[in-house]
This record gives structure tokens, sequence and C-alpha cells, in this order.
């Protein structure tokens, strides 16, 4: 089977998880000019997490980690700089290692704030975005239910954080087939989002975008494409027509085009996002990766093969370099190299790629 990438979890299917600048209410803040050293290292490594620099961004959240440590494991300051590090380890799909950091600071909330506190929510929802990225769809429903559970009690009635932990639930259950409250908590989402922001707002072509993917699932085209578009209408008139987060939204109505078969509607779609990510994050950014293969997969279907294989070899050179040989990311587009070469009759090559797979897995045991 082939599989392309737009609805893996990550901005395509746009689960939203947040890294923290400051801690909130942290004790005892320095004048300006007098930032202490581990929010100098946060800062900046936040600042590259951002930007997809993963090695700087380990290096200096690590750093961060370190510095704050010295004056105890038991401060917000310390919760704050622990759960980025565990934001980056999940972009990295470092998955073990980013719960484990995750629990840790939101161990360090509970025991500050109480486990019912607020903050607590904002870091229930990062790890429940990471349990959705591992696939472990019922630790990610049982923890955005909490999350939203305290938002609920916590904000007042419509407040934009309540529409983000609606939205991510959504998405959990979209991916494990329940269509019915996927679609109930996107709408819930749209309307909260549109309350708190207005209809124009980014956000709320974000949960526009996660309702026509669920409309797609089911075979609904129609749905989905009017969704799409307006979607797009308001990303353009939000943020841009070259903005990086618009490639999202092409690539996505794209892949509708595709899989209706309509490809001479699909393709400018397709490059109009390559082109985005590249101009915006650079040729080697690993979205480009993920834009690659989507292009790869397009000229497959169609067995335009000699077509394909240069954007194939392209994403997983990217994705080697940019998120490591083990990266979970990296089976989907070698599974679909894999069955790329067997269209060509290379099974040899195709039993290497397979080999390459099953050390992937086996590592992330």
């Amino acid at each position: 089977m082939v599989v392309r990438l737009s609805t893996l979890p990550g901005k395509v299917s746009r689960l939203i998880s947040v890294v923290s600048l400051l801690a909130v209410l942290s004790a005892g803040l320095p004048a300006a000019g007098e930032e202490p050293l581990w929010q100098q290292y946060n800062d900046k490594g936040v600042d590259a997490l951002n930007q997809g620099k993963l090695p700087e961004a380990e290096k200096l959240l690590q750093q961060a980690v370190d510095e704050v440590s010295k004056q105890g494991t038991e401060s917000e300051d310390y919760a704050t700089a622990v759960g980025n590090l565990a934001e980056l380890y999940s972009k990295a799909g470092r998955y073990p290692e980013s719960e484990r950091e995750f629990r840790k600071s939101i161990a360090v909330l509970e025991q500050i704030r109480g486990p019912n506190d607020i903050e607590v929510a904002g870091r229930l929802n990062n790890l429940g975005v990471l349990f959705a990225r591992m696939g472990q769809y019922n630790n990610a429903i049982t923890t955005h239910e909490r999350a939203l559970r305290l938002r609920r009690e916590k904000l007042p009635a419509g407040h934009r954080d309540i529409g983000e932990s609606l939205n991510n639930l959504a998405l959990v259950y979209m991916e494990t087939g329940d269509y019915k409250k996927a679609e109930e908590y996107f709408n819930e989402a749209l309307e909260n989002w549109q309350k708190a922001y207005g209809p124009e707002h980014a956000r709320v072509a974000t949960v526009l975008n996660n309702l026509a993917l669920c409309y797609r699932r089911q075979k609904e085209y129609d749905k989905a494409e009017a969704m799409f578009k307006r979607a797009i209408a308001i990303d353009e008139k939000a943020i841009g027509q070259t903005h990086p987060d618009m490639a999202y939204d092409y690539n996505n109505l794209a892949e509708l085009y595709a899989a209706q078969g309509k490809y001479s509607e699909a393709e400018p779609l397709y490059r109009k996002a390559l082109a985005i990510w590249e101009k915006t994050l650079g040729p080697d950014h690993p979205e480009v990766g993920i834009s690659l293969n989507n292009l790869a997969v397009f000229y497959s279907d169609q067995n335009k093969l000699s077509e394909a294989e240069p954007y194939y070899k392209r994403a997983l050179d990217i994705k080697r370099k940019k998120l490591g040989p083990y990266h979970p990311e990296l089976c989907t587009t070698l599974s679909n190299y894999a069955h790329f070469l067997r269209k060509l009759k290379r099974e040899e090559e195709a039993k290497q790629v397979d080999a390459e797979i099953a050390e992937i897995k086996d590592h992330n045991k």
C-alpha cells in the first residue's frame, strides 16, 4: 500500500502543540537585560526548533535544562525547559525520550500547582499530541479528554484553548475511524475559534482544513473540496500566499484531486506547495521531504516512473539528513519507494529497502 504524508500528525493534519518561551508565573523574573542563562539557551533553542534546526535546538535546549537544574528540579522554570526538550524529542521522532521528559514536566507542575491547574492542561495537550504521533490513540484520547475537562472547568466558556483541545481530540478520533465523533468535535472547535478569533483567522482555516480531511477520509469529496477551498481563501488573506503554512493547504487540496484522478488539477497545487516550502524553509527542510514524497507517489500512481524516482531519492536524502536514520517518518517514504521499485521489477533493491524499514522499526521498539 502506498501512503501519502498528508494525514500524518503534524501541521498537514494540524495537531497543535505549543513550546513555551517562559514559564507562566515564574517567581522573581529578572529585570530587562538580566535574563538568566537557562532562559537564553531556552529561547534560542525554541527558535531553532521552530526553524526545523533539530541538532542545534537539541544542544541549546539540553543546555537550558542543565543550567536550570543547578537551581533544583522542582521549579516551574525547570518544567518549562524540560517540556521544550520533550517537544524537540517528539519532532525528532525520539518518542520514548519525549514521553519521559513530558511526564517529568507534568509531574513538577502537578507538585507545584496541583493536578487540576490550568497550566497542567497545556502540558497534557502536548503529551496527547505525542501519543497521537506514536499511534497510541487510546492514550491520546484519555490525555486530551483530561486536558479538555480541565480547560472547560478552569477557563471561561468559549476560550480559544478549549478549541485547541477540541481540535486535537477530533484528530485522534479521525485517526481511529470514529468520524461521527471527529466531526462533532471539529464543528465545536470551529464554532469556538470563529467566536474567539473571528471568522477570517488562520486558526479557523486550521480546523476547516482538518474537517475537510475528515470528509475526504469518508470519500465525501464535494464537502471536502468546499472546506479546503474555504480554508485556502481565509489563509491567503490572513497569512499571504507565500507563507509556508499555505503549502499545507495547497498540498491537501492536491491530495483530494489526486484521490479522484483529477491529475491536471492536482499537479500545479503540488508544485506550488513544493515551491513555497523550498523558498521559505530551504531546499533541505523536512517539510520539503513531505512534498517530494507526495509528488513521487503522484507520478508513480500515473505510471510516470522515470519522473517519480528522483523525487523519492531526494525525499529520502532530506529525511535521513535532517531527521536521522531511525526517524519513524522515514518508514512511510521507504515503504512507498519499495512499492515503486517492485513496479519496476527491481526486487533486490526493494528487499534492501524492506530491511532498512525493519531496522528502523526495531530501533524504535
